[in-house]
């Protein structure tokens, strides 16, 4: 187990983030009755919202991550295709997390997450 954690890509930690993401929100939406009520469909485009990539880049700009890492605001902070590198970003540092502290430290991962700014925002 340690030897994988050792050998794990950024693209590794930016997929188990990614996972990690889904929990968030799915967690969030069990936790949350208003949510519960809303029908199938208005679920899964609050879910998609709440994952897409606009959100994760303006988390990644309300935490100064692009800044941080010295990624150039004018090539890095605007949507490409359907990923952003500063939103991906994002997406590593859950899955970074995850695999450091696993399940155990699950519930202060999702709380650090649900309060940042942007996200509790969107959620609000």
């Amino acid at each position: 187990y340690r030897l994988l954690r050792r050998s794990l890509t950024y693209q590794s930690l930016e997929f188990i983030g990614d996972r990690v993401l889904s929990m968030i929100i799915l967690n969030y939406m069990i936790e949350t009755p208003d949510v519960l009520n809303f029908t199938p469909q208005l679920m899964s485009d609050f879910a998609k919202q709440s994952e897409s990539n606009f959100v994760l880049l303006k988390i990644a700009n309300e935490l100064q991550l692009c800044t941080k890492l010295g990624l150039s605001t004018s090539s890095h902070l605007r949507i490409r295709g359907s990923h952003t590198q500063c939103g991906d970003v994002v997406e590593a540092i859950l899955g970074a997390l995850y695999v450091q502290y696993n399940y155990q430290r699950y519930d202060d991962i999702y709380q650090w997450y649900i309060n940042i700014p942007q996200v509790s925002e969107l959620l609000a």
